[in-house]
């Protein structure tokens, strides 16, 4: 097994670092688009995403950027 960059996440460094680790369906806001996330700040109201259940870390490495293949 080795430690591989998560192909999964909201942006995949192309260095040797790890991918940044967040939701690529929020972009990490945790919120199902901007719009909401604006609608959220004016009423306290708005819809998680989906993708990662509002915790806005991808969801195939937790967060972390990297995978163990």
């Amino acid at each position: 097994m080795a430690l591989e960059k998560c192909p999964d996440c909201d942006y995949v460094s192309s260095s040797f670092l790890p991918s940044n680790g967040k939701c690529s369906a929020c972009h990490g806001s945790g919120y199902t688009g901007a719009l909401d996330a604006f609608a959220k700040g004016l009423t306290g109201q708005s819809q998680h995403c989906e993708t990662c259940g509002g915790s806005g870390k991808c969801q195939t490495c937790f967060g972390k950027g990297y995978i163990w293949r």
